[in-house]
């Protein structure tokens, strides 16, 4: 649109669609070095979200730091990053746990939206008391932060004792009630505030990792943020009709995103070569 303004020029799709198929190849050993960084990286955060890729349904995940930014595409949902190390914050999906090199955080924003769900089913006693107190320790812990300091060992095992009582309290209550329909594979169906709460229970080291550790956000809104370039392709497209197209996008997102965390200039970031890039990402 540019060229055709000022210059009167037009260029084809085709031939916009070989810049981008050429220079992906090319960026494809930065995108790989990004990688291999987010992987080792002490603190890093993960998510995923379908795409329609060749009228099928595909995942693309993400990985991120503060300073990286890797998209790919994956087999499935739950081909996520192996042998990552340091701490992933995600959102408590299951293959996020198949990932045993790692200590894992989960993100309390997912949990506070998934405990108003509860609440608006009508579980309203144990499920706002607990959405307060994750609000508060996320509060108590920002306002440490910002003055330099930590919370003390006294407070840190209040609020796990108080939400310990809570998740007991919860689950005590769901399993006074009638149970509901049987599963085909036998059993019976737990209510959601009930399967909620099992999983509070379990992963309590991840709810509070970031209580315990400063360099561990209580949130995965990073990985979110990110993964908002993509989510405006799918909203614009609906999707990619090539698998390649999706991998050059992927490869290309990465570096733009990369780039733009670390406050370099597009243009001159996409125009440096390769190999040099690759010693400035490092």
């Amino acid at each position: 649109q540019l060229l055709k303004e000022i210059f009167n020029v037009e260029i084809s799709t085709g031939t916009i669609q070989s810049k981008i198929n050429r220079k992906a190849q090319e960026m494809e050993v930065v995108w790989k070095q990004i990688g291999e960084l987010i992987r080792t990286a002490s603190v890093k955060h993960f998510d995923e979200t379908g795409m329609r890729v060749e009228g099928k349904l595909a995942w693309f995940h993400i990985a991120c730091t503060t300073l990286l930014c890797q998209f790919r595409l994956g087999q499935s949902r739950g081909d996520v990053m192996q042998g990552a190390s340091g701490t992933i914050i995600h959102d408590c999906w299951k293959s996020y746990f198949k990932i045993d090199t790692a200590d894992h955080a989960l993100c309390l924003a997912h949990l506070i939206r998934e405990l108003e769900e509860v609440i608006e089913r009508g579980d309203k006693v144990w499920a706002k008391t607990m959405q307060e107190l994750l609000r508060s320790a996320i509060k108590e812990t920002q306002a440490a932060k910002e003055k330099d300091i930590w919370l003390s060992e006294l407070r840190i095992n209040e609020i796990e004792a108080s939400y310990d009582r809570l998740v007991d309290q919860a689950i005590r209550h769901y399993e006074t009630l009638p149970p509901l329909a049987q599963k085909d594979q036998g059993g019976f169906r737990r209510r959601k505030g009930h399967n909620l709460a099992n999983r509070l229970r379990v992963y309590k080291l991840g709810v509070f990792f970031f209580i315990h550790d400063p360099e561990v956000p209580p949130t995965n809104n990073l990985a979110e943020r990110d993964i908002r370039p993509l989510k405006l392709k799918q909203k614009i497209s609906g999707g990619f009709r090539t698998g390649k197209g999706s991998q050059d996008f992927a490869i290309l997102r990465s570096i733009i995103e990369t780039a733009r965390k670390q406050s370099w200039g597009m243009l001159s970031t996409l125009q440096t070569d390769p190999n040099e890039l690759v010693l400035y990402v490092a």
